[in-house]
């Protein structure tokens, strides 16, 4: 007979566990933020995957890709595993995609009289 134990308890309760993860895909964050907004204008028309593919190529090599553009990543953040590396991705377009856009709008506001 299987038999199963449950433990309650949250992960906010245990949040200091995560505290160092979080703060480097802070960082990672953070680089890719600066990254794609200076690529900004040949990645605004992408979909999210091939956008991620694209900042993929910019900052990661492979042996298909051995010398990209920023070579900083693969240096800083040795061995960062690659779901998290796509998420910050992610995150990180939205968010620069939503500052342009609020940025734009903000200013297009202040020049009506």
């Amino acid at each position: 007979m299987l038999k199963v134990k449950t433990i309650k308890g949250k992960i906010i309760n245990h949040s200091k566990i995560f505290e160092a993860t979080i703060l480097i895909y802070n960082e990672v964050l953070s680089y890719f933020m600066e990254i794609i907004n200076n690529e900004f204008t040949d990645l605004e028309t992408y979909t999210t995957k091939d956008m991620t593919n694209a900042v993929e190529k910019l900052t990661h090599a492979t042996k298909a890709n051995p010398s990209p553009k920023y070579i900083l990543f693969d240096k800083c953040f040795y061995k960062f595993p690659s779901y998290f590396r796509r998420s910050a991705i992610a995150t990180a377009f939205g968010k620069v995609k939503s500052y342009r856009s609020l940025y734009k709008t903000g200013r297009r506001k202040n020049k009506s009289p």
